[in-house]
C-alpha cells in the first residue's frame, strides 16, 4: 500500500520480517513464502504541485461501473492528503480521469481442498490539462490478486469407545473441535477482496501524480539458500550478498534463485545508500540480476515482478535526480551546469534515455519517462545522435518520442 508523501522525500528502505510457518524441501520459495518488506518513495510521473485538480472515475456497464465510486473514495485522499494540490471538481486547472474497464473475481478447489482465490481489476487512466485539453500522462493500470488457501483442519474423530476415558470426556464436554483457522489463512470474502482490489488501484493512480511511499512484499527463496536469506531477515544485506556470491552455481534452473536473491540484496542495498551514484550502480546490478535470473527461469511470475519493480526504481531515481535538479535551478541556487561530473548526469538527454535502456526499462516506460521529462535536451536532429541512440539498441519508437517531445508535439 503506498501513501502520498512530501516532495523530496529520498528512497528509503524499511525491513520487517513476515512470519510464516514451514520448510520448503524444494529449491524456490514455497507455498509459505518467507517475506521482507521493502519501502521506497516514488516521485510522480507529472509535477501537479500547486493545481487546482478534480478527479472523474467511471467504468463500463457491469461490476466496473459498480466499484467505481469506491475506486474514487480511495483516490481522493491519497491525492490531496499531501497538500501539495487541491481539490477542485468545479473548473479544475488539470483533470484525472480513470475508467475501470475490467474486474472479475473468481475461486476454485484444489485436489487437496485447498482454496485458490484470483482477481483482475484493470483501468484506463488519464490526466489532462483542463483548460487546453491536452493529455499531460496516461497509462493503462491493472492490479492482479492470485492466493492459495490451505484447506480448513477437520476434526479428529470421535474415540472408538464409549466407556474409556477419552469416550468419557467426550461425553462430558462434548465431541472434538476442529483446530481455529489462522486469520492469515482466511480467504477475504466477496467485500474484503474488492476492497484490497480497489486500493491497489487506486494506489497505482497516485504514484502517478503525486510523490508516494510504497511498501512492497519481496519473497525470499528458501531450499538451500534458506540459510542465507534469514540473513535478509536480519537486515545483514551486505552479508548476504557475499554469502550469495560465495555460493557455487546451483544446478540448472535453481539457478534462477541465487541470482534472484544477489538482485535483491543489491536492490536493498541501493535503497539503503545515500551516495546517488552508487544508488543507481546498485540498482542497475540488480536490474541485471533479475535479467540473469529471468533467463534461466522465465515463467517464474516473482522474477517477473523483481524485473518490472527494479525498472520502476530505476527510473525514480532518474525522475528525482532531474526534479532536484530543476528545483535547484528555480531557487536560484549558483552550482556546476546540470550533467557534468559533479551534478551525478542529471540531464535528459540522449545518454539518460540510454542508460534507462540499459536498466531494463521497457519501450513503453521509457515513452513515458520521455514525455514527462523537464527540460529535454534531446539529440535526434544530428546524424552524430541518431548513430549514438542506434548503437545503444534504442527503438524507432522511443527515438519518435524523442523527436515529437523536443518539436513540442505530443509522444505516441
Amino acid at each position: 500500500m503506498a501513501c502520498p508523501l512530501g516532495r523530496r522525500t529520498p528512497l528509503a528502505i524499511l525491513v520487517v520480517l513476515l512470519l510464516a510457518p514451514g520448510v520448503a524441501s524444494a529449491q524456490g520459495f514455497g507455498l509459505n513464502k518467507k517475506t521482507v518488506k521493502l519501502a521506497r518513495s516514488l516521485p510522480p510521473a507529472i509535477d501537479l504541485s500547486g493545481s487546482r485538480v478534480g478527479v472523474n472515475v467511471t467504468g463500463i456497464p457491469g461490476r466496473p461501473q459498480m466499484v467505481a465510486p469506491l475506486l474514487r473514495a480511495k483516490i481522493v485522499p491519497l491525492v490531496f492528503s499531501n497538500g501539495t494540490v487541491m481539490e477542485a471538481q468545479a473548473n479544475p486547472d488539470r483533470l484525472i480521469e480513470v475508467t475501470v474497464t475490467d474486474f472479475t473475481t473468481a475461486t476454485r478447489y484444489d485436489a487437496d481442498r485447498s482454496q485458490v482465490v484470483t482477481a483482475t481489476i484493470r483501468a484506463a487512466y488519464r490526466t489532462v490539462n483542463n483548460q487546453t485539453k491536452q493529455s499531460l500522462d496516461a497509462r493503462n493500470l491493472a492490479f492482479d490478486y492470485e492466493r492459495r488457501f490451505p484447506p480448513p483442519p477437520t476434526a479428529p474423530p470421535p474415540p472408538k469407545d464409549p466407556k474409556s476415558f477419552a469416550g468419557k470426556m467426550n461425553k462430558i464436554f462434548g465431541p472434538p473441535q476442529a483446530a481455529p483457522v489462522p486469520t492469515e489463512n482466511v480467504p477475504p470474502n466477496a467485500e474484503q477482496l474488492q476492497t484490497l482490489m480497489v486500493e491497489a488501484l487506486a494506489t497505482q493512480v497516485a504514484q502517478r501524480v503525486v510523490l508516494t511511499k510504497e511498501v512492497i512484499d519481496v519473497p525470499l527463496p528458501k531450499g538451500k539458500l534458506d540459510e542465507i536469506s534469514n540473513l535478509a531477515v536480519a537486515g545483514r544485506w551486505g552479508a548476504m550478498l557475499e554469502a550469495l556470491e560465495q555460493t557455487p552455481p546451483l544446478p540448472a534452473a535453481d539457478d534462477a534463485y541465487r541470482i534472484y536473491a544477489i538482485g535483491v540484496a543489491n536492490e536493498a542495498l541501493a535503497y539503503l545508500e545515500q551516495d546517488p551514484a552508487k544508488q543507481r550502480d546498485l540498482v542497475a546490478n540488480a536490474a541485471q540480476n533479475f535479467k540473469d535470473a529471468l533467463k534461466l527461469a522465465p515463467d517464474e511470475s516473482t522474477l517477473k515482478k523483481a524485473e518490472y519493480r527494479i525498472a520502476q526504481s530505476m527510473a525514480a531515481l532518474s525522475v528525482a535526480a532531474a526534479q532536484q535538479s530543476q528545483a535547484t535551478a528555480a531557487d536560484g541556487a549558483s552550482g556546476p551546469r546540470r550533467g557534468d561530473a559533479k551534478t551525478g548526469g542529471t540531464r535528459w538527454d540522449n545518454a539518460a534515455v540510454i542508460e534507462l535502456a540499459k536498466a531494463g526499462l521497457k519501450e513503453s516506460e521509457l515513452v513515458d519517462a520521455i514525455k514527462s521529462a523537464p527540460k529535454p535536451e534531446f539529440d535526434v536532429a544530428t546524424p552524430a545522435g541518431l548513430l549514438e541512440l542506434h548503437r545503444a539498441g534504442v527503438t524507432e519508437i522511443v527515438i519518435k518520442a524523442m523527436r515529437m517531445r523536443m518539436q513540442g508535439g505530443p509522444t505516441p
